[in-house]
């Protein structure tokens, strides 16, 4: 996405999980990798990243709309008292 998120931006999120137990192979070829695909709308609740000036790591952390029941986390530090889904910038594919 090539637009700022801030805290309480609504955001689209899209992106492919690896299911690496369900991988399928034929002999002699190139292993195959499953993958699931995952897309939700959520609101933004912490941007954190590993430097305050020039941050090399950034994690968006997004609480999901209802019907999202992929795994959750809980930040440290947070006092939201809500679960949210750490998403990689990348996966950010516009407003919602």
């Amino acid at each position: 996405m090539d637009a700022y998120v801030t805290k309480g931006s609504r955001v689209a999120v899209n992106f492919f999980k690896a299911d690496p137990f369900g991988s399928k192979s034929i002999s002699g070829a190139m292993m195959k990798t499953t993958a699931t695909h995952v897309a939700f709308t959520g609101t933004v609740a912490h941007v954190r990243g590993d430097h305050p000036v020039t941050p090399t790591t950034v994690v968006v952390f997004v609480t999901p709309d209802a019907g999202y029941d992929g795994p959750t986390v809980v930040p440290p530090g947070c006092s939201c008292g809500t679960a949210h889904v750490a998403v990689n910038p990348d996966h950010i594919v516009g407003g919602a």
